[in-house]
C-alpha cells in the first residue's frame, strides 16, 4: 500500500482554504516556485495525442490518496490519463523503476513498478514536492475553464511570480487585479506596460469560489515562472505588443459605408442594433478569434461582411480568400510565433469569427492574427455603432483614436488607465468636450468595462492634442474600429495623431546608447556559390517572408543606465569585448528588425560585425542575477569550445543592461525546420538519410565527440539546436549552456533539455549522469532525420527498412536510444561507426556512377554510326560531400 512520506506533511506550504483570498507568504511562495518552476517540469501528450500532462520527474508529491494504486500502467502519460478520467484527481505519482520498484529513503516500499497512485489535493494552490529517484509525479492539464481571448495566447498550468502592477480599483493592494479575466485582458491591452494576465480560477488561495486575474509587466520566463494545476496565463502575443501590428490601421484598410438608399433611412434607423452600418476591411490581413462558421462561394469582402452581420452577436470579425490572390485555389497562413495557428481557406470562402474584446459591451478594436505581404487574406468586421452627427464635430465612422491622446479627468470611469472616460448621452458628451479646452476629440462607444464589468452604456473617451500630426483628419495609422465612432473638432483644426509606438511615427532607433545602428539589410555574397543548397535557401526565404510580415520593430535602446557593467566580466573575456560601433543590426525594408529566434529570456538578431553577417543574442542582464550568470557562462563556454561543427564565437558586448553574444550566422537556420524540405525535382526529403541526412548525423557526432573529449556534456541536443550553413554543413548551437563534467559523472543534474529528446536517467532524476545522456538525444535526432517526423516520447516508431535507411542505421539508432546508459555507444564509437557507413555509401555511389558511365559509353559506341555525339548525362546519384 502506497503511503506518503512521513516528513512531507512538514513541507506542505500551501495555504488552507478558509474562505480568504490571502496568498502564501513570500518566503513560502519562493520555495514552492523553486520546486515547481517551469524548467523543473515537462509537458508531454497523453496516449490520445491531444491532452497534455505536466510531469515532474524524480519527485513525489504530498496529497490525499484516491484508493489503491492502479496496476500495470504502461507509462506516466497513461497515469495522467487515468487521473484526468477521475474528477477528484489533481495529481498522480508513477513508478518507472523495473528493479525493485520505488522506495523511500528508509527503504520502505512506496510503489511497485508500473503502479500509478491517484491523489487529490488539499485546499492549496501548490502541493509540496521532494526529490525521489524513479518516481514521476504530475498532473493532467485541464483546458476547461481556460478562457481564450483574441490577442492573447493562453498557457495552461503556468503562472508568473512578481511583475505586479497597481491600479486604484484593484481587488488587492499592490496589484492590478480583477474578478473577470475579460476585464483584466481589456485593461491589459490599454496599458503599454502590461504583457500578461495571470488567472487563478479558484482564487489565489487555490480553492475559492471566484476567480482572480492579475495584470503583469513581464511575460513567462524561467526565472519568475511557476507551475500549478490551478493557474493559467494569458500572454500578449509577441507580434501584437506594438499598436501598429495589433490592429488594422486606417492607412491599411477601408471603411465601407451603407448604400445611399440605406443611408436615407436616417440616423435613428441606422442606430438600431440590427441595422447594417457598413464594414471595416483590408487586404493582406487576418483577424484572430474563435471560428464560428465557414461559408463557400462568397463573392466579395462586402458579401462576407454582410454574412457576418447577419449572425448578429455570434460573429463580429471575418476573413475571406480572394480568388485573385489564391495560390492553386487556396489561401494559406501559418503563424510562426506564439499562437502557432494555421488558417487555410479555399478561394471565395468566408470564415466567420468572434472576438470577445471586440464585442460592443467591451468595446476594443478587433485584434489581428497577422498582416503583411505574406498574409493572402482580406479581413474585416461589420460596424456595430452609429450615432447622429453633432454640431462642431466631424464624424468618422469606423475610425478609432483608441491609443491616442489619453488624459485624466475628474469623474473618469477609468482613472487607473489615465483616461478620461465619461458616461452620458452622446449629445451631452459632445457638449462637454466642446466646452473643455483640453478635449479636441471624443471616441464614442456603446459599451465598455465599468468597475471591471462589461456593460452597454453611452460612453465617450475624451482625447487631447498630445501629439497633433494629422491636421483635421484621423491619422492613417490609427486603428479601424468596428465598435467606435470617433469625432474631431473642426473649429479647433485639430485631430488625432499617430499613436505612441507606431512604426511610422517612430524614427529608426539606435541600439546601445546610440552606437549600434540599425540599417537596411544588405545582400550577402555568402548565400551564393556552387555549393549552396538552393532548396534549403528557398525554404529560408519563405520563412523570412513570413517573419517579415509578422515581426515587429523592437527597440534595444534603454533610457536607464545599465546596472551591470562590462567591468564585472571575467578578465579572460575582456579581450573579446566588442565596440558597439562595429555592430550593425539589420532590418527588413519595412523597418522591422531581422529576428532569427527568441526564447523566454533572450532574442537573437541578424547583424553585421565588421561587415560580416553574424547572429547577436541579446540577454537582459537587469532581469535577474541568474541572467547575468547565464550570460557569463555562455560567453565563457563559447570562448573555450572551438570546432568546425560548433557555432563560432566572435565576441561580446555589454551596454544599457543588455549582454550581447556575437556568434556565427548559419544561413540555413535549423535542421528541425528543414526536415521536410524536398530535394529539387524529387519527392525525397533533402535531409533524409539517403541524401544529406547521413552527412548531418556524421558532422553532429563530430561536434558531440569534441565536447565529450573536453569533458563537456551538452544536455540539450535536439534538431532545433542543429544549425545549418547555406551548403548544409552542421553547426551545433546552444553549447553555451552545456555542463562541465569534473568527475566521471555529474551529480545533482538540473532538469535541463527538451522532453522528447532528454535521456531517461535525467528524467528519472538519477544522482549520476554522464555523456551517455547526449548519445540518447543524438539518437532521437538521427530518428528525426530518418523518419522526418516530430518525436513524441514513448511513441517513436521503428524506421522503415530499407525505404528510409539501411538496417544497420536502424540498429544504431535503437542502440543510442537504449534505456540503460551503459548500453549506448560512446561519441567516439558512434563517430567511427557513422564514418564507416559514410565511406561505404561513397564507395557504392562511386561504383554506381562508374557503371552508369560505362553503360552510357557502350550505348554511345553502338550508336556512333547512326547518331551524332551527345552530351554526358546529368543527374548522377548524389554522393555525400
Amino acid at each position: 500500500m502506497w503511503q506518503p512520506l512521513p516528513f512531507l506533511t512538514l513541507l506542505l506550504l500551501g495555504v488552507a482554504c478558509e474562505g480568504s483570498q490571502a496568498a502564501p507568504s513570500a518566503a513560502s511562495r519562493r520555495l514552492l516556485d523553486a520546486q515547481l518552476s517551469q524548467d523543473s517540469t515537462f509537458t508531454t501528450q497523453e496516449g490520445n495525442g491531444t491532452d497534455e500532462a505536466r510531469l515532474i520527474p524524480g519527485s513525489i508529491v504530498n496529497g490525499q490518496l484516491l484508493g489503491p494504486p492502479l496496476e500495470g500502467v504502461a507509462a506516466d502519460e497513461a497515469c495522467s490519463a487515468a487521473c484526468r478520467a477521475e474528477p477528484r484527481c489533481r495529481w498522480f505519482a508513477y513508478c518507472g523503476l523495473p528493479q525493485g520498484g520505488c522506495k523511500a529513503a528508509n527503504g520502505a516500499q512506496l510503489l511497485a513498478y508500473r503502479q500509478c497512485q491517484l491523489l487529490t489535493g488539499n485546499c492549496s494552490l501548490h502541493i509540496s514536492v521532494t526529490h525521489l529517484d524513479g518516481i514521476t509525479s504530475g498532473f493532467p492539464v485541464r483546458l476547461d475553464g481556460v478562457m481564450q481571448i483574441s490577442g492573447f495566447v493562453e498557457f495552461p498550468a503556468q503562472g508568473i511570480e512578481g511583475g505586479d502592477m497597481q491600479c486604484p480599483e484593484s481587488l488587492a493592494p499592490d496589484t492590478c487585479s480583477f474578478r473577470s479575466p475579460l476585464a483584466a485582458a481589456a485593461m491589459c491591452i490599454r496599458i503599454p506596460a502590461c504583457r500578461a494576465v495571470v488567472v487563478f480560477p479558484n482564487g489565489t488561495d487555490g480553492c475559492s469560489a471566484e476567480p482572480v486575474a492579475l495584470l503583469k509587466t513581464a511575460g513567462l520566463n524561467p526565472v519568475d515562472g511557476f507551475v500549478s494545476d490551478r493557474v493559467y496565463t494569458l500572454q500578449v502575443a509577441k507580434y501584437q505588443s506594438e499598436e501598429s501590428s495589433f490592429w488594422l490601421t486606417a492607412g491599411e484598410g477601408n471603411v465601407l459605408l451603407p448604400s445611399a438608399s440605406e443611408l436615407s433611412a436616417g440616423d435613428a434607423a441606422l442606430s438600431a442594433p440590427d441595422a447594417w452600418k457598413g464594414c471595416i476591411w483590408g487586404g493582406n490581413a487576418i483577424y484572430d478569434g474563435q471560428v464560428v462558421d465557414t461559408l463557400d462561394g462568397v463573392a466579395s469582402p462586402e458579401a462576407c461582411c454582410r454574412a457576418c452581420h447577419a449572425r448578429q452577436a455570434r460573429c463580429n470579425v471575418w476573413n475571406w480568400c480572394d480568388p485573385a490572390v489564391a495560390v492553386k485555389g487556396t489561401c494559406f497562413y501559418q503563424d510562426t510565433t506564439l499562437t502557432r495557428e494555421t488558417v487555410v481557406l479555399n478561394a471565395s470562402q468566408c470564415q466567420l469569427r468572434y472576438q470577445e474584446l471586440a464585442a460592443p459591451e467591451v468595446g476594443t478594436p478587433p485584434v489581428l492574427l497577422a498582416k503583411g505581404p505574406a498574409v493572402p487574406f482580406a479581413a474585416g468586421a461589420p460596424i456595430s455603432v452609429w450615432a447622429p452627427e453633432q454640431p462642431g464635430f466631424q464624424r468618422f465612422i469606423g475610425r478609432s483614436l483608441f491609443a491616442w491622446g489619453q488624459y485624466p479627468c475628474e469623474g473618469s470611469l477609468r482613472p487607473q488607465a489615465g483616461e478620461c472616460l465619461l458616461q452620458a448621452p452622446v449629445e451631452q458628451l459632445a457638449s462637454e468636450c466642446a466646452a473643455n479646452d483640453t478635449c479636441v476629440a471624443l471616441l464614442y462607444k456603446p459599451g465598455g468595462f465599468i468597475n471591471g464589468t462589461a456593460q452597454l452604456a453611452s460612453l465617450a473617451y475624451f482625447k487631447s492634442d498630445a501629439n497633433p500630426a494629422s491636421h483635421g483628419r484621423i491619422a492613417e495609422h490609427q486603428p479601424l474600429d468596428s465598435s467606435a465612432l470617433p469625432s474631431s473638432m473642426l473649429s479647433a483644426g485639430l485631430s488625432a495623431a499617430l499613436p505612441p509606438g507606431s512604426s511610422v511615427a517612430s524614427t529608426a532607433h539606435a541600439v546601445s546608447s546610440g552606437r549600434m545602428h540599425a540599417h537596411a539589410a544588405k545582400n550577402s555574397s555568402s548565400n551564393s556559390g556552387p555549393d549552396v543548397l538552393e532548396e534549403l535557401m528557398g525554404h529560408v526565404a519563405t520563412r523570412d517572408a513570413v517573419q517579415q510580415a509578422c515581426s515587429l520593430p523592437r527597440s534595444t535602446d534603454s533610457s536607464e543606465p545599465g546596472l551591470w557593467m562590462a567591468e564585472r566580466l571575467p578578465s579572460r573575456l575582456h579581450e573579446w569585448m566588442v565596440d558597439p560601433e562595429n555592430i550593425e543590426y539589420l532590418r527588413w525594408p519595412n523597418g522591422k528588425l531581422m529576428e532569427l529566434g527568441q526564447g523566454a529570456s533572450a532574442h537573437v538578431y541578424k547583424a553585421l560585425f565588421n561587415g560580416e553577417l553574424v547572429a547577436c543574442k541579446e540577454i537582459d542582464l537587469e532581469q535577474s542575477k541568474e541572467m547575468q550568470e547565464a550570460f557569463v557562462t555562455e560567453a565563457t563556454r563559447l570562448h573555450a569550445l572551438r570546432h568546425p561543427n560548433i557555432i563560432a564565437f566572435f565576441g561580446i558586448c555589454v551596454a544599457n543592461g543588455k549582454g550581447i553574444v556575437i556568434m556565427e550566422f548559419a544561413e540555413g537556420r535549423d535542421l528541425h525546420a528543414a526536415l521536410q524540405v524536398k530535394a529539387s525535382g524529387s519527392d525525397q526529403r533533402l535531409f533524409g538519410w539517403q541524401r544529406r541526412g547521413r552527412r548531418v548525423a556524421f558532422e553532429l557526432a563530430k561536434a558531440v565527440n569534441y565536447l565529450h573529449s573536453k569533458d563537456v556534456i551538452h544536455f540539450d541536443l535536439k534538431s532545433q539546436n542543429v544549425l545549418l550553413t547555406a551548403n548544409g554543413a552542421v553547426r551545433l548551437g546552444d553549447v553555451g549552456f552545456s555542463k562541465l563534467k569534473e568527475k566521471t559523472f555529474i551529480t545533482h543534474v538540473p532538469l535541463v533539455g527538451t522532453f522528447a529528446w532528454i535521456a531517461p536517467e535525467v528524467l528519472l532524476g538519477r544522482a549520476q549522469v554522464d555523456q551517455a545522456a547526449d548519445i540518447f538525444s543524438l539518437g532521437v535526432v538521427m530518428w528525426e532525420i530518418v523518419t522526418g517526423e516530430r518525436p513524441q516520447r514513448g511513441s517513436l516508431r521503428m524506421p522503415r527498412v530499407p525505404e528510409e535507411c539501411p538496417q544497420e542505421v536502424s540498429d544504431l539508432i535503437m542502440q543510442c536510444l537504449s534505456e540503460e546508459p551503459c548500453e549506448r555507444p560512446t561519441a567516439a564509437q558512434l563517430l567511427k561507426t557513422l564514418s564507416g557507413m559514410l565511406e561505404r555509401s561513397k564507395t557504392a555511389a562511386h561504383s554506381a556512377h562508374s557503371a552508369h558511365r560505362a553503360a552510357a559509353a557502350t550505348d554511345a559506341g553502338a550508336q556512333e554510326q547512326v547518331s551524332p555525339p551527345v552530351s554526358p548525362s546529368a543527374g548522377w546519384p548524389e554522393t555525400p560531400r
